[in-house]
């Protein structure tokens, strides 16, 4: 026999093996049992959540490529009726933007090390403007929402 019948009797051994694996691990696969959540309820004005809801969605807030086909009177009034619909997280957060109708909301947290408000200002502050997510990386700025125009 040639050598090219013991390379494809290898191969088709190899693969029948690796059928053979794969088969007997989805058989014997038992996903984990997932625990229902215990937690409470949390209690919320459904009704309120709803209209603040139906507001934004009106707003015409289409993002392109091409900025000049953008209305950028309509994202200014969308951030503008943010702190009306949503006056509890601006009684906790301070408000930070950048550049692009970039917004980030910080929420001082209760552990040692959380980023303080001045610090946000002072990096906002200096003449390189880092990126926002350049700060992710570095861990200067911990638990945040934002709000980021991408071009897709």
């Amino acid at each position: 026999m040639e050598w090219y019948f013991y390379l494809l009797f290898a191969l088709i051994f190899a693969l029948a093996a690796l059928i053979a694996v794969v088969l007997v691990r989805t058989l014997r696969f038992r996903p984990k049992a997932i625990q229902p959540y215990s937690g409470e309820a949390v209690d919320f004005d459904k009704e309120a959540s709803m209209r603040a809801m139906q507001t934004l969605v009106r707003f015409k807030t289409v993002s392109d490529l091409d900025p000049s086909q953008e209305d950028e009177g309509e994202f200014t009034r969308l951030i503008e009726a943010l702190p009306a619909l949503y006056p509890a997280v601006y009684e906790k957060a301070t408000l930070t933007t950048f550049p692009g109708r970039a917004l980030l909301y910080h929420i001082k947290g209760t552990e040692d090390g959380d980023t303080s408000e001045d610090e946000i200002k002072d990096e906002q502050s200096k003449k390189d403007k880092k990126s926002l997510f350049s700060m992710f990386k570095k861990k200067k700025l911990k638990m945040c929402h934002y709000y980021r125009r991408k071009n897709y």
